[in-house]
Formats: structure tokens, C-alpha cells, sequence
């Protein structure tokens, strides 16, 4: 036993005595274990000291927390280097981020209902019977009894039209037109005339037309035409009356001009252009604003209203005609 602890002591003794002349040669043949574990810079294994590495290594972190790896290094007999590769944990990723529920869409929305046609009205019906209660074959009539009508022809609305009250080859064409005029009542705005620059045209037998009134529903109603014209025009041969159909535009006949009336009851046109030869009628130079009416008692309860104003001419004189500003339909 005593001899066991001398063995011992010399062995250590002799292994210091080694190390300490290894230390003062550079001798790195042999190279003393690392303590385990030890945490510390490792000196270069030339010096013959002990090298230890940092047994320590970090995983990289995750969207949610992991574990950091710790591992003990482990130093090696050889040349004293030490190795210590540390394993971190591996961590954990974050959970997937869920997105937030689909937007649900609007209710789709409901259209409007559909506007009901209005009751037929007469073929030369203009663009303002779409909204009211007649409606003429071509694009709609003119509001009688469900909404009264009014127009200064400011716009020169759709719905008017002109043409030939005569066939004769020898009839000049149709001079009427719409706009400001610059003879006859100049400073005027939005008119209807026979002529907008000068004189009416010889030989004229022509008309112009309003859109189809509508009357089905106007019984028990009283509804008349106001009409603001102004005239200059050859007297007692050449003339202009007011007309009405309800066959269509088939057969006219001559209405009364109430408020202002007629000059004449029968005008005197030698070439017999009918109309106006031999009909009542406005003639002379009256160069005044007037307002005539049409009462429309007549013909209540009928659905295809025809109205337009006709204008004839002989072969010589002419003056600035007829002037046509308003044209309103009255419902009472």
C-alpha cells in the first residue's frame, strides 16, 4: 500500500517534471487533457498548453421561442487540441399566420321597373311623349291630360316637322325653319317662321306639323292649344290658318282661332293653292305678338290628335310671313 502511494507520487511528479521541460523546449508531444467542460480561450498547442475551445453554440431562433444548444467540450490527447461542436436545438417555427375570412359581397342591386310605353299616339309624335301618357308611332306624342305641354322652341325640339300642304309639282318646297330670326321679329329667341332671313317664297302651300296629341284620357277635362305667333303677310291673298286631323293626317279641316282671331273668312287666292284659298285665315301686316287658341272640346276621348299650322302664298308680293313662338297645351 505504501509502495502504491510512492509509485503514485513519482508518476505525478515525474509527469510535472515532463510538462515543465516541455514548456521550456516547445516540445507538444504530449499534451495534458482539458478539464471538461471548462469554458475559456484554448492556448496554441505549440506551447504544450492546454487548448480548450468554447463548448458552446446558439441555434438560430424561430418565430416562437427554441431552445439554446449547450453542449461540454471535450479536449483530445492529440497535440491538445480540444473539439467541442455544440448541437442547438432546432426551433420551432411560428405557427402560419391564418388570414382574415373573405369580405362577403354586397347584396346585387335591384333595377328599377320598367317604364311603361305610353298609349299609342299619332305617327309624327316627337321625343317628349316618352314620358308622358302618349306616345306617337315615330317616337312618342306630346303630354296632354297627365301632364300638360309647353315649348318656346328655345331648343327647337324634336317632334315638329314641315312639309308640302300641296302636291302640285309647281308648289315651291316648304320654307319653314327653326332658330333666332334676323327679319321679321328680330331680337326674338327660338322661333318657328316661314322664313328666318327674308321674305316667304311665291307659289307656297305648306305646313308645320306638331306632334300626335294624345286626348283617350281627357274626357270630363277642358284642354286647349295656346298658340304666340307673329305675322307679316301679302293681305287677303296670301294667308295662314289652323288645321286639325284625327284620321290620321288623311282629311284636315280648319279650326277656329279663338283670343285673336281670323282677319278674314275667306282668303282670295287667285292661283287656288288650298290651302289657304278660300279658307278663313290671318292676313295683313299685323307685325304684333298676339296669343290664339284652339279649344280642343271636340275632340276628347280620341287618341291620335293632329294639329299644324298652314301657310299659303301666291306667285307675287311677299313679306317676312309667319312666326310661330310658343306652343302650349292647356288641361284644366
Amino acid at each position: 500500500m505504501k509502495k502504491t502511494l510512492q509509485d503514485a507520487t513519482f508518476r505525478s511528479l515525474f509527469g510535472l517534471s515532463l510538462a515543465l521541460t516541455g514548456a521550456c523546449n516547445g516540445d507538444d508531444t504530449t499534451s495534458a487533457g482539458a478539464t471538461e467542460g471548462t469554458t475559456g480561450t484554448g492556448t496554441s498547442g505549440t506551447t504544450g498548453s492546454v487548448t480548450t475551445t468554447t463548448g458552446e453554440s446558439t441555434s438560430t431562433t424561430s418565430s416562437t421561442t427554441s431552445t439554446t444548444g449547450q453542449t461540454t467540450a471535450t479536449a483530445t490527447d492529440t497535440d491538445g487540441t480540444a473539439s467541442d461542436t455544440g448541437t442547438g436545438d432546432t426551433g420551432t417555427a411560428g405557427d402560419t399566420g391564418t388570414g382574415g375570412d373573405t369580405g362577403t359581397a354586397g347584396d346585387t342591386g335591384t333595377g328599377g321597373d320598367t317604364g311603361t310605353a305610353g298609349d299609342t299616339g299619332g305617327s309624327s309624335g316627337g321625343t317628349t311623349g316618352g314620358t308622358g301618357t302618349t306616345g306617337g308611332t315615330t317616337g312618342g306624342g306630346i303630354p296632354s291630360c297627365d301632364a300638360a305641354f309647353f315649348t318656346d322652341f328655345s331648343t327647337c325640339m324634336d317632334g315638329f316637322t314641315a312639309g308640302k300642304a300641296n302636291a302640285d309639282p309647281n308648289v315651291s318646297e316648304p320654307s319653314w325653319a327653326c332658330g333666332d330670326p334676323t327679319a321679321g321679329p328680330v331680337g326674338a329667341t327660338g322661333v318657328w317662321a316661314t322664313s328666318l332671313d327674308g321674305d316667304y317664297s311665291d307659289d307656297e302651300s305648306s305646313y308645320l306639323e306638331a306632334p300626335s296629341i294624345d286626348l283617350s284620357n281627357c274626357v270630363g277635362n277642358k284642354v286647349r292649344i295656346e298658340i304666340l305667333h307673329w305675322y307679316a303677310i301679302e293681305s287677303g291673298y296670301d294667308g295662314a290658318n289652323f288645321q286639325v286631323s284625327t284620321d290620321g293626317g288623311q282629311t284636315w279641316e280648319v279650326v277656329p282661332a279663338l283670343g285673336y282671331w281670323y282677319d278674314t273668312n275667306e282668303l282670295d287666292n287667285p292661283d287656288l293653292w288650298i290651302p289657304p284659298g278660300g279658307q278663313p285665315g290671318f292676313t295683313g301686316q299685323d307685325a304684333t305678338w298676339r296669343t290664339s287658341i284652339v279649344d280642343l272640346a271636340p275632340y276628347l276621348g280620341e287618341s291620335d290628335v293632329r294639329f299644324r299650322f298652314v301657310f299659303g302664298s301666291d306667285y307675287v308680293v311677299n313679306y317676312e310671313g309667319w312666326y310661330i313662338d310658343e306652343f302650349e297645351i292647356v288641361v284644366e
